[in-house]
């Protein structure tokens, strides 16, 4: 049938047609976006095994020595992180202000220093859990800043 020169037959057959294909074409991307979830998936697992044997690869020596009682092995974990965090800060983080907080992180280290050398030399001295109290202080402050 043809109205005004067109060829209604013609159109109903390029219609379906197009849906045809249209809807082939939403079955093929269905099983695309199947595939790489599946493949995403798996990867991400391959990946979190390897990152965790690697982290305790990092973190043996200190958690060999830890002990629930003893407070020292956890600054000394604080101390590790803190360095892990300083050494990979500008390269991986992505957000304004990351040279600020890596220079926080730097700075934080030197106080520890501090703190340590102070300690070496007047080992019984009141001063020493002040300054560690403020240490610690400082750190919960930056902490926020950490979360990248």
């Amino acid at each position: 049938m043809q109205v005004l020169g067109i060829d209604f037959d013609y159109s109903k057959r390029l219609i379906k047609l197009t849906l045809k294909t249209l809807k082939t074409f939403i079955n093929k991307c269905k099983y695309i976006f199947i595939c790489y979830c599946v493949t995403d998936y798996i990867n991400e697992k391959i990946y979190n095994t390897k990152r965790y044997f690697r982290n305790l690869i990092k973190y043996q020596y200190i958690i060999k020595k830890d002990e629930w009682w003893d407070f020292f092995h956890f600054e000394e974990l604080i101390i590790f992180k803190l360095k892990d965090l300083e050494k990979h800060w500008e390269k991986d983080t992505h957000y304004v202000g990351d040279c600020f907080t890596k220079k926080r992180i730097q700075y934080m280290l030197k106080e520890w220093n501090k703190i340590k050398e102070y300690e070496d030399e007047h080992p019984f001295d009141k001063k020493v859990d002040k300054m560690r109290e403020e240490w610690f202080r400082k750190l919960g402050k930056l902490m926020p800043r950490l979360w990248d």
